[in-house]
């Protein structure tokens, strides 16, 4: 083992399949992609772009984009600490997750 695991078995299926039911998962590798970029601008997305990855934003059904993944005070540990695994809040992750779609289905109506 690299790092201390996570026993919260049951969050980690209710966040899977949360996911499953509401996302399409599209990895786009941006730096390599030859039209990374026409994703961002055709979505509308690229004037959200922080210029750091990952960058993860969801769309409407329209492929416009709605919102974006805001990680900041979600990581179960920090760099700098001893133990720097990164791992997520399972709870946090889907209230922001939560927010993202609900995002998306509003920019919709």
């Amino acid at each position: 083992r690299t790092f201390e695991e996570d026993a919260d078995v049951e969050g980690a299926e209710e966040l899977r399949d949360f996911v499953a039911r509401h996302f399409v998962v599209v990895r786009i590798d941006y730096q390599y992609a030859p039209n990374g970029a026409d994703v961002l601008e055709q979505t509308g997305a690229q004037e959200h772009f922080p210029g750091g990855l990952p960058f993860v934003f969801t769309v409407d059904s329209h492929g416009r984009y709605a919102a974006s993944f805001e990680g900041a005070g979600l990581e179960k540990n920090r760099r700098g600490s001893f133990n720097w695994y990164r791992g997520f809040h399972r709870d946090a992750m889907l209230r922001v997750l939560t927010s993202m779609r609900n995002a998306a289905l509003a920019s919709q109506q």
